[in-house]
């Protein structure tokens, strides 16, 4: 998508570890599954590729998941390297801002972490399920900033035009002949899910997040020369502005390599072209 970035990794709200303000208190927290978007920012020194942080990091990721039992992604932001999203799901908003945040395995770990890196904003969604594209090689993060009173028309504009989105999506599935895709790396999900932000700055500030999963990034950036791309633009009418963002996913183990070249970060050698 070609929305131009309101802001850029601007934290929505300082980071709060312990909750305690006025507005806080008075928001409504309905015990439900939400998925964690979290954006760390590497203190100037430290290296998205230096060993000791990475190991920090896979450690950081084996503590939430011993904690929530499901799975949590670590993407690097391909656009600035420096800063670092964490994806990951809750029983509930409550389990993780007034349970884990004060819990000793987390304390342990910003210990751990300090020096190296900061916590930029977290913020959460109504998405209830694991996000399946947190397995694909590059996903685009589109925080969308509504305008007030537009929730409900925002909504059923986006529902008008969704199968845009998909039906482009879908040519750029998986080439079946790369053997790599189906030996060497796990399973993709290149569609996307949509959801709404549940701890609002104040009532009227409502935010969406459209998180889709893609080859290479030139993959989303072509959806702009779509034909009907202009009719997916009707949702802009509904924004004050969106900050949009590509990742790709820290893969701590062996196929490292492999996921840099599929995302266009080291020349291709044998992958088939879209």
């Amino acid at each position: 998508m070609k929305l131009k970035n309101k802001r850029d990794n601007p934290p929505p709200h300082p980071p709060k570890v312990h909750l305690d303000s006025s507005f806080e208190k008075k928001q409504h927290q309905p015990k439900m599954p939400v998925n964690e978007l979290a954006c760390l920012k590497l203190l100037p020194g430290a290296d998205i590729l230096d060993e000791t942080l990475r190991k920090k990091l896979e450690h950081a990721k084996e503590v939430l998941e011993e904690y929530t039992k499901n799975p949590f992604t670590f993407t690097s932001q391909v656009e600035d390297n420096s800063y670092v999203y964490i994806i990951g799901r809750w029983k509930s908003r409550d389990e993780h801002m007034k349970k884990f945040i004060n819990s000793k395995e987390n304390k342990a770990l910003l210990q751990t972490l300090e020096k190296q890196v900061r916590i930029e904003w977290i913020v959460h969604y109504d998405i209830e399920e694991d996000i399946p594209q947190m397995t694909s090689p590059i996903i685009s993060i589109s925080r969308f900033f509504i305008k007030p009173g537009h929730r409900e028309a925002y909504q059923a504009t986006y529902d008008s035009v969704e199968e845009i989105l998909t039906e482009y999506q879908e040519p750029h599935q998986w080439p079946q002949d790369d053997d790599r895709v189906h030996n060497e790396l796990p399973e993709f999900n290149l569609g996307h899910t949509h959801g709404w932000r549940v701890d609002k700055e104040a009532e009227e500030k409502e935010e969406a997040v459209l998180i889709c999963g893609w080859r290479v990034v030139a993959a989303h950036e072509g959806f702009s020369g779509d034909d009907r791309y202009g009719e997916w633009c009707k949702i802009k009418q509904h924004l004050e502005g969106a900050e949009i963002k590509h990742a790709m996913p820290i893969a701590f183990k062996e196929v490292d390599e492999v996921m840099e070249e599929l995302a266009g970060k080291v020349p291709k050698r044998t992958v088939g072209k879209m």
